[in-house]
């Protein structure tokens, strides 16, 4: 799974980014990963005495720093639409601090609009420029291209041009992942999940926070990429020293699991322990894809137990007894916390 942070200038972007990955960008790469914290990897790697953890990842990258002098609008159009090819969803990062050497007051609100607009007028001048070229006569039309033009005609042009995003609209429009991969390939972003992210600092007060039909976030960016480079442990104790309940990170997170549909399994060995992110609904056969393709094509069966039936029972022989254990095949569904392994010939 992979992010864009996006944002207007002086937003305070590269800070977000180290505040959710511990990674500061530099000019050589804007893309860094962030780690989901999961204490049921310290259980296994304690019981299996694995040599390693690994947990679930997601890759976080900083769009483009704007051209000098470009506007916005070609700024979204051509360096951030670009930008959020292959992404999987959109971090938009407002600033919510007071800088002397920042221009203008801060605006949640026209922000937040001014990014909505420009990424629909982007979607319609792509959706229009494409249709042009589809309804040329001098072309005769491929069965994918007339797939193509009837969706965008039918479900994505009228949405885009009552101005609402096509994320608002996806659920009710698209009836198959296969037009969504249209959606997709075409080159549009407004479909992509929102999360906007207030970057603020300790004279935000709450009567500033705005309703939105949006996931909304309020970081202290710049306090959280300083604690970030500490131990978990350490981490911890200094948010609850500052009285926050919740890291910026984990409650990004908690929000990108319920909205992009994700779940983890996880594997475990003496050799590594490790938790693998899929979508809900994932087959068995399609979850094993994500360790290795030789593990998907030569799938036999699959060892599955739940993660909190395996911990109660103290050890597997004990949730084997308790009939726990089960061997599935490659149409199962993964669950949430399944503890799988795989059984394959190459």
């Amino acid at each position: 799974m992979e992010l864009l942070i996006a944002g207007r200038r002086q937003s305070g972007k590269s800070t977000l980014l180290k505040a959710l990955t511990g990674y500061s960008s530099s000019t050589k790469s804007n893309k860094a990963v962030a780690e989901i914290p999961d204490d049921r990897l310290n259980w296994l790697s304690k019981y299996y005495n694995s040599k390693k953890i690994t947990k679930a990842q997601v890759f976080i990258s900083d769009s483009p720093n704007p051209k000098p002098n470009i506007e916005e609008e070609s700024y979204i159009e051509k360096q951030i639409v670009p930008a959020l090819k292959g992404k999987d969803a959109l971090l938009y990062c407002i600033r919510g601090f007071n800088n002397p050497l920042v221009p203008g007051d801060i605006d949640i609100t026209n922000d937040i609009d001014l990014l909505e607009t420009y990424l629909i007028l982007s979607d319609l001048h792509i959706t229009q420029k494409k249709l042009i070229r589809l309804n040329d006569t001098k072309f005769k039309l491929t069965n994918y291209e007339k797939v193509e033009k009837k969706i965008l005609e039918e479900k994505v042009l009228p949405v885009l041009e009552q101005n609402i995003p096509l994320r608002d609209k996806i659920q009710d429009n698209i009836d198959s992942i296969e037009e969504l991969k249209v959606v997709k390939n075409v080159g549009l972003s407004s479909y992509l999940p929102l999360f906007v992210i207030i970057n603020i600092d300790d004279s935000f007060s709450q009567e500033e926070k705005i309703e939105s039909d949006l996931p909304i976030f309020y970081i202290n960016a710049k306090i959280e990429a300083e604690i970030i480079e500490l131990d978990e442990n350490e981490q911890r104790e200094f948010f609850t020293e500052l009285g926050i309940v919740e890291s910026g990170k984990d409650k990004i997170m908690k929000a990108l699991y319920k909205e992009l549909s994700l779940i983890a399994f996880l594997t475990a060995g003496e050799k590594d322990c490790r938790a693998w992110l899929i979508k809900k609904d994932t087959r068995a056969q399609d979850a094993a894809g994500k360790i290795h393709s030789d593990i998907s094509r030569g799938f036999i069966k699959a060892q599955v137990v739940a993660f909190t039936k395996l911990k109660d029972s103290g050890s597997m022989q004990m949730a084997k007894k308790k009939n726990f254990v089960s061997l599935e095949g490659k149409d199962y569904i993964v669950k949430e916390g399944d503890v799988i392994d795989f059984r394959f010939n190459i």
